[in-house]
């Protein structure tokens, strides 16, 4: 039985910066370009978490959502002038699931008094 292996094609140097570095391994090269290629396309789900009290911070929001799954990031937006809670945030979140579930079961859920907002966020124009 004969098996098709496809012909490996090899960058022989790397551009880095004014240097030229050579590069022994041709499966090496492949995957560290693989991981830098997977690397800038996950994609993280943007959740709008809106109607905060004002005395909510960043931390409080985070713990509160992470006990649906790893929270990426969360931005408690702030008045520039004031330096106070607009009441709203954004929190990323990497796995898919967990955001859908954070949002079906937090939206309209209280939180320090008020009734959140919990939705996908809209992309800026």
């Amino acid at each position: 039985m004969t098996t098709f292996a496809p012909e490996k094609k090899c960058i022989s140097r790397l551009f880095v910066s004014t240097p030229i570095y050579p590069i022994r391994n041709c499966d090496t090269f492949v995957t560290l370009l693989l991981f830098f290629i997977t690397i800038n396309y996950i994609i993280f789900m943007n959740i709008y978490v809106g109607n905060l009290s004002y005395n909510v911070r960043e931390n409080d929001l985070q713990e509160a959502i992470s006990e649906y799954g790893q929270v990426d990031s969360c931005k408690l937006i702030m008045d520039r002038e004031t330096r106070r809670s607009k009441g709203f945030a954004f929190v990323e979140m990497s796995d898919d699931e967990a955001a859908k579930k954070v949002i079906s079961e937090l939206n309209g859920a209280e939180f320090d008094g008020r009734a959140m907002v919990v939705k996908e966020a809209l992309p800026k124009k």
